[in-house]
């Protein structure tokens, strides 16, 4: 069964625009569009739970930060 638009949410994102830049040519090297890199993220979090990798400061961050 095809999906229909209202089985569809929007997820919109504010980023830094040479982030945003940066970003689509990296997507463009690989071949593969925003909206498949995003929902296959979403999956992956979902099937395990988690984010699917690590989110935490390194050490010299760490450091940074107590200093700052």
């Amino acid at each position: 069964m095809a999906s229909t638009n209202k089985n569809k949410k929007w997820i919109q994102v504010r980023v830094d625009a040479d982030l945003y830049d940066d970003f689509n040519r990296v997507l463009d090297d690989i071949g593969i569009s925003q909206s498949v890199l995003i929902n296959t993220l979403l999956k992956k979090v979902v099937a395990e739970g988690r984010v699917p990798f690590d989110l935490a400061q390194t050490k010299s961050e760490r450091l940074n930060f107590e200093l700052g």
